[in-house]
C-alpha cells in the first residue's frame, strides 16, 4: 500500500483544523475562545515585541483585522489591546498589529496543525493607541467587515481600505491620503490634507461638519449612492462625485475664490460672504461637481484664520 506523502498529510491536517474550528463554533464556541487553544510560533526574524521598542523609534503602523470593532486612541506611547487574539510587534521601524505572517499551531492526533494568523486574529474588539505628539511616516490599515472609530490619525501617508465597514475619525491629517470604505460610510470631524488624496465609499461621506478651518488639496471624493457634505477650504484641483445622492460644500471666502463647474448643470451657488474692501480675491482652487441623480450646492462662509495642520 502506497504511503501518503507529506503534502497529503498537510492537506488532511488543514481540513481537520477547519473542521475543528467549525465544530467549535457550532457547539457554542467563538473564534476568540478557540484561538486560545493554539500556540503562536516565534515571531519572524528581526521582529521585536512592542513593549521593548521606544515610541520614537517607530515610524509607521500597519493594521490587519477582520470582523472587528476597532478604535484608535491617543496616549503617551504605542499600545494595542483587545478581547480577541492579535499579534503585536515592531520590525524595521514598523509597528504591526492584528494578523501577520505568524503561524499558530495545535497538536492534533500527535501532529502539529498549523494555521495562519489571519484565521485566528480578529472577531473581537480592539483599541490601538498612538502617541498624541507623533506624526508617523505612514499608516496602513486593511480591514473587512469591521467598523473603525477614533480620536486621531496623523501621518505623511495614510492608506486605509475598510471593506464592508464604517469609518469615523475625529481628526485626520495627512500629506497623501487613500481612504476607501466599500459598503460603508465615512465621517471625519477635522480634515487636513496637504498634497493630494482620494476618498471613496458606498454611502454618505461627511467631511468636517462645522469646521471652517478644514483644508484639503487636490482631493477626489466619490460615493456610489450617498450624500457628500464638506465644510472647509478646497485648494488645487478637486472633484466631488456621487451617483445617487446630493453634494453640499460650505467653503470659506466667496465664489470668486474658486472655479466651480458641474457637467450636469445642476449646481446651486448660495449667497457669498462679503469680501474685504479693496481686496483682490485669491484663487484657492478648481472644484468639479458630478451629481448624476441629485442636487449639488455650494455655500460660503466668512474667512477665518489660516488653517493649520493639527
Amino acid at each position: 500500500m502506497k504511503k501518503p506523502n507529506i503534502k497529503t498529510i498537510l492537506i488532511l491536517l488543514t481540513i481537520a483544523g477547519a473542521l475543528l474550528l467549525c465544530g467549535g463554533i457550532i457547539t457554542g464556541g467563538s473564534i476568540t475562545s478557540i484561538a486560545t487553544s493554539f500556540q503562536g510560533e516565534p515571531l519572524e526574524e528581526g521582529a521585536v515585541p512592542l513593549a521593548e521598542v521606544p515610541s520614537d523609534q517607530i515610524k509607521a503602523v500597519e493594521l490587519n483585522l477582520i470582523r472587528s470593532d476597532i478604535s484608535f486612541a491617543v496616549g503617551d506611547n504605542f499600545d494595542v489591546s483587545g478581547t480577541g487574539n492579535f499579534d503585536s510587534y515592531v520590525k524595521d521601524g514598523i509597528f504591526y498589529a492584528g494578523a501577520s505572517s505568524r503561524k499558530y499551531t495545535l497538536k492534533v492526533l500527535g501532529m502539529n496543525l498549523s494555521l495562519p494568523s489571519k484565521w485566528l486574529c480578529g472577531h473581537a474588539s480592539y483599541v490601538i493607541t498612538l502617541p498624541r505628539k507623533l506624526t508617523l511616516d505612514s499608516i496602513k490599515i486593511n480591514t473587512s467587515f469591521s467598523d473603525i472609530t477614533g480620536d486621531s490619525l496623523k501621518a505623511d501617508t495614510i492608506d486605509i481600505n475598510c471593506t464592508h465597514g464604517d469609518f469615523s475619525m475625529a481628526l485626520l491629517s495627512a500629506g497623501h491620503l487613500k481612504l476607501n470604505t466599500t459598503g460603508g460610510s465615512i465621517s471625519l470631524g477635522e480634515l487636513y490634507l496637504e498634497e493630494e488624496g482620494a476618498i471613496s465609499g458606498s454611502r454618505d461621506i461627511t467631511l468636517g461638519p462645522g469646521q471652517n478651518n478644514n483644508d484639503m488639496h487636490n482631493i477626489t471624493v466619490n460615493s456610489d449612492r450617498g450624500d457628500l457634505q464638506f465644510t472647509g477650504k478646497v485648494e488645487g484641483d478637486s472633484s466631488f462625485t456621487t451617483s445617487r445622492g446630493d453634494i453640499h460644500l460650505t467653503l470659506p471666502g466667496t465664489e470668486k475664490n474658486y472655479t466651480l463647474t458641474s457637467p450636469e448643470e445642476n449646481l446651486t451657488i448660495g449667497s457669498a460672504a462679503p469680501a474685504s474692501d479693496n481686496q483682490t480675491p485669491e484663487h484657492y482652487g478648481n472644484i468639479t461637481f458630478n451629481c448624476g441623480h441629485g442636487e449639488a450646492a455650494a455655500d460660503f462662509t466668512p474667512q477665518s484664520s489660516d488653517p493649520k495642520k493639527k
